[in-house]
């Protein structure tokens, strides 16, 4: 049993995206997985929806959404399934320091945006508070939409930038901008269910597993 949350003061960030694809992951990989919608701009619940109606051969993902303080649905959702993924809004709101309060992972992610990497300073005070109430609490950062290009220059000074703040863990895995992500949140799949295998999907597919295999590495570490 295991919540993780994705936490950003940054809206833009493929948040919904991120965490709709890592449910993918985890339920074909035969986790019981319940996604909770705390956005009150319910992208994660469309996609469900979609997967659904669309898709009900799929394996199975489970759908909520709660408001406000959502810590007590959390501590109820955590005993009934294996892994509980929560969508917080992109922005300072409760659900968010709720979700700090109650998860065992958060996950913040990060365009190399300088915009973005403002944001830095405020997401590490938060989760160092938090950690004074939910000690095992580990916080990662990783970069999102990052360009195509690996040899992208804005890359290395964004993740600089990032190890600049110890309480928010860098991870190795960039999942990067590709039209497919956008594509599988219409379409009610995860990247990694896509049957056409373009070198863009299958590149997407690597970075999603990738980020879940490290995201579950950091997890049995802790």
């Amino acid at each position: 049993m295991a919540i993780w949350s994705m936490a950003s003061q940054k809206g833009g960030a493929s948040k919904s995206t991120t965490i709709v694809n890592i449910a993918s992951v985890l339920a074909n990989k035969g986790y019981k997985v319940l996604v909770l919608d705390a956005d009150e701009q319910p992208t994660a619940s469309k996609w469900g929806s979609s997967r659904n109606r669309k898709h009900p051969e799929s394996p199975k993902i489970l759908f909520d959404q709660a408001y406000g303080d959502i810590s007590v649905v959390l501590a109820e959702m955590s005993e009934k399934f294996e892994y509980v993924l929560v969508d917080t809004a992109g922005h300072a709101s409760m659900e968010m320091r709720a979700s700090f309060l109650s998860s065992d992972i958060v996950l913040t992610p990060f365009r190399v945006s300088l915009a973005d990497l403002d944001s830095l300073g405020y997401m590490s005070n938060i989760a160092q508070l938090a950690k004074e109430m939910n000690p095992n609490l580990k916080s990662y950062a990783f970069l999102s939409c990052a360009p195509t290009d690996a040899m992208a220059k804005d890359i290395k000074p964004a993740r600089e930038a990032i190890l600049g703040y110890p309480e928010l863990t860098l991870l190795d895995t960039i999942i990067r901008h590709r039209q497919c992500f956008i594509d599988s949140i219409s379409e009610g799949l995860g990247v990694i269910e896509f049957k056409a295998k373009s070198t863009s999907i299958k590149k997407a597919q690597e970075e999603i597993n990738s980020l879940v295999e490290e995201i579950l590495k950091c997890q049995s570490l802790s």
